[in-house]
């Protein structure tokens, strides 16, 4: 109940991402392209052992099958190697719905340790995607913070194709296509999970709905809502509207990020902060985000770097060398 409430009011997507966290907690519940929980401006973490949609896994409920994955959360990109090298050779998931106890698939990091290379960034060619991801507002640190980084990729090797443009980026960034498919997926995804759990109070969307509505003090339905639980409820199952909104980011996917990546040969695109996320979640892509700095009042960001798909092992590379280069991150002290 409390992970499905802290979904309330988060923009949705398709694309997994993980809270790169302080200490090194295994956050792996993550609904589209936002984290549960975190500030929007954490850093990001990367699409680790991404889980086949619909893959069901002990207590994370497959809430829309163009929306779910899950992995592991990590610290920074010289931990994430190091997972990496534990778990190969195999991806494992529990398959509830089958019955199976384990599947296994073959790994594609087994190569993790080649990767994990100080000088990563050399010879790779990164799109700086300024609009409108550089809009920092009134914030002049981390436009030199990110100005400085620029010239830090460049010093380290890389070959930077700068001002590199997608096509349609207000309308992907808006999410709309992504959550009509949510809105429509969700219940049936979430009725078919709840009724096949051994014990519970609630079998269906419908029971959650009334279950916040009985408990609304406990669930804290009046600061969270449950708006996406009801617009879902309202919804009538699979047809025009869901496929029309799977065309579209499909559509928006091939002339836009496919596009850009194929015509400059790009082997990552760069940007500040969260929102690229939204780029990558349509067509279910890669990235990964390594802390970048501290804005004027404190609050870290990440810088993203995101990739075509089967471009894991280069973009681990990339994060990194950018990693080793920049030092940036400093643990919390956790003081008052």
């Amino acid at each position: 109940m409390e992970a499905a409430r802290r979904l309330q009011g988060l923009k949705l997507g398709g694309f997994l991402i993980l809270v790169a966290c302080s200490k090194p907690y295994a956050i792996s519940i993550n609904f589209g392209s936002e984290p549960l929980s975190p500030p929007k401006q954490i850093p990001i973490g990367t699409p680790l052992l991404p889980y086949p949609a619909g893959t069901l896994i002990p207590g994370k409920p497959p809430m829309a099958r163009t929306a779910v994955k899950s992995a592991p959360g990590v610290t920074r990109a010289s931990s994430l190697c190091s997972f990496i090298t534990f778990t190969k050779p195999f991806n494992v998931s529990l398959d509830i719905s089958s019955n199976a106890a384990f599947s296994l698939s073959p790994n594609p990091f087994v190569a993790c340790d080649s990767q994990k290379e100080a000088n990563g960034l050399r010879g790779k060619r990164l799109g700086i995607v300024r609009k409108p991801f550089f809009d920092f507002g009134n914030d002049n640190v981390l436009g030199k913070i990110f100005h400085q980084h620029l010239k830090t990729l460049r010093q380290e090797g890389a070959v930077l194709v700068d001002n590199v443009e997608i096509a349609n980026i207000e309308v992907i960034l808006n999410q709309t296509s992504e959550i009509t498919a949510l809105l429509i997926e969700f219940k049936p995804s979430l009725n078919r999970y709840l009724k096949e759990l051994v014990s519970s109070p609630v079998r269906t969307l419908a029971d959650v709905i009334a279950f916040n509505n009985k408990f609304s003090d406990l669930e804290k339905t009046k600061e969270y809502g449950q708006n996406l639980f009801l617009e879902s409820q309202a919804t009538n199952g699979f047809g025009d509207k869901e496929k029309t909104a799977l065309l579209d980011m499909s559509r928006l996917t091939l002339n836009g990020f496919v596009k850009v990546m194929k015509e400059h040969k790009l082997d990552a695109l760069v940007t500040p902060g969260a929102d690229f996320t939204a780029v990558l979640a349509i067509g279910g892509f890669p990235g990964i985000s390594v802390p970048a700095g501290y804005g004027s009042n404190g609050v870290p960001i990440g810088i993203c770097f995101g990739g075509l798909r089967g471009s894991e092992p280069k973009l681990i590379e990339i994060a990194y060398g950018f990693e080793q280069a920049t030092k940036i991150r400093k643990p919390p002290s956790f003081k008052p």
